[in-house]
């Protein structure tokens, strides 16, 4: 029998990061008859029902039965351990609770990495106190997750400090009809589906894109006259920077963020 934990978690790390993994390879535990039968099944190993539950939803399509039975009774095992053993509380069982109530494909990557890096830090402190008990967390893991962390925060410091330059650049603020807010709402929209850090470009030009979206709504729905309207329309048909000088001052800006 493998190691189901790790089994289940080189599952779910693959299928994350677009690599074409076969749940036909954790067919091994599909039913709970063959964990409970396992060392992990024997120990009732709260960590591998976990893992198992976790790579269980990392479903590519409807069809993955395997998938769905482990989904099931890892989910109900997993339940039964909170309300059997909660008043225990042991410290992984704040990982069980969250991990039921919230599926990864709900989350916030950065978020969720800020929880982990406070949750295992709490652990490693209570470890330490009890000096008959070895640390499970590994310290320069932890240090290098935090380490890792504070290297995003600074990444998206700088593309917001980017971004405010593109809005005063572009006199955006000078848009009385666009809401409070928007360009920080619009890179948090940005951040949050392209979080890792080699995606930076892509990072700001969706920003700016959504942010254009945002713009030409708010000028079109309650920001602009119809002879602006009109302005702006002629402006992106003709596509001649030429017509600019004839234009009324709001159509002009948004034109420019059009093509800037």
């Amino acid at each position: 029998m493998q190691d189901v934990e790790t089994c289940a978690m080189a599952f779910r790390l693959l299928r994350m990061n677009g690599y074409d993994v076969s749940s036909d390879d954790l067919s091994h535990v599909a039913e709970a008859s063959t964990f409970h039968s396992s060392l992990e099944g024997y120990l009732n190993h709260t960590k591998s029902l976990l893992e198992l539950y976790k790579a269980s939803k990392v479903c590519l399509s409807e069809n993955e039965l395997i998938l769905e039975n482990i989904s099931n009774w890892s989910g109900h095992l997993l339940a039964e351990k909170l309300r059997c053993d909660g008043t225990q509380r042991m410290p992984i069982f704040g990982e069980v609770e969250y991990t039921l109530k919230f599926p990864f494909y709900a989350t916030v990557e950065p978020l969720d990495h800020k929880r982990n890096i406070e949750h295992f830090d709490s652990r490693v402190t209570q470890q330490l106190k009890r000096k008959n008990m070895p640390c499970h967390v590994n310290q320069d893991l932890l240090d290098f997750a935090v380490e890792d962390f504070s290297f995003s925060q600074s990444i998206y410091q700088d593309e917001l400090c980017h971004l405010e330059s593109w809005e005063k650049e572009n006199r955006l603020e000078q848009l009385k009809f666009l809401r409070k807010g928007s360009l920080i709402n619009c890179y948090l929209s940005a951040a949050v589906t392209l979080s890792t850090h080699e995606l930076s470009d892509a990072r700001i030009a969706c920003a700016k894109t959504i942010a254009l979206v945002l713009v030409t709504d708010d000028f079109f729905d309650v920001g602009a006259s119809k002879e602006e309207q009109e302005n702006l329309i002629a402006l992106v048909e003709k596509y001649n920077p030429l017509t600019l000088f004839h234009c009324l001052h709001f159509p002009k800006m948004c034109w420019r963020v059009m093509h800037c």
